[in-house]
């Protein structure tokens, strides 16, 4: 069996990554200031939005949708959902103090360096796998 080259009008992984950057410092109310193409794409390909009218409901019900997956109650999905301001005692908060409860969750500290992580006990004991 043969298979076609898949042909898609989805964007790159880079023009995503771009946008989600972009976002991330005015947060959710900025959607509705500037066009998200690649991320509008993204929301209209997975049925979050019909197009330009209701992009920014159907980006931030993206979001949402890839802090499910990540896992709400695991710490990447929290850090997540508190950086974009997906929550609702997030949406308008400025971007450092969503960064900070972020990098908290995670165990980092928000200038990206490797703090201790508060979320085990120091147990000498291995990890399970």
């Amino acid at each position: 069996m043969s298979q076609e080259p898949f042909e898609s009008n989805l964007p790159t992984y880079d023009q995503l990554l771009e946008e989600l950057k972009s976002i991330r410092r005015p947060g959710l109310p900025d959607l509705r200031r500037i066009d998200r193409p690649a991320l509008r794409a993204a929301a209209v390909a997975g049925g979050f939005c019909d197009g330009s009218d209701d992009a920014p409901a159907g980006i931030e019900a993206l979001l949402k949708e890839a802090v499910r997956r990540l896992g709400e109650r695991d710490l990447l999905g929290q850090a997540a959902a508190h950086t974009f301001g997906l929550l609702p005692d997030r949406r308008g908060a400025p971007a450092h103090d969503r960064r900070k409860v972020a990098a908290a969750v995670y165990g980092v500290t928000p200038s990206g360096s490797a703090s201790t992580r508060n979320r085990r006990s120091s147990s000498s004991s291995p990890r399970p796998y």
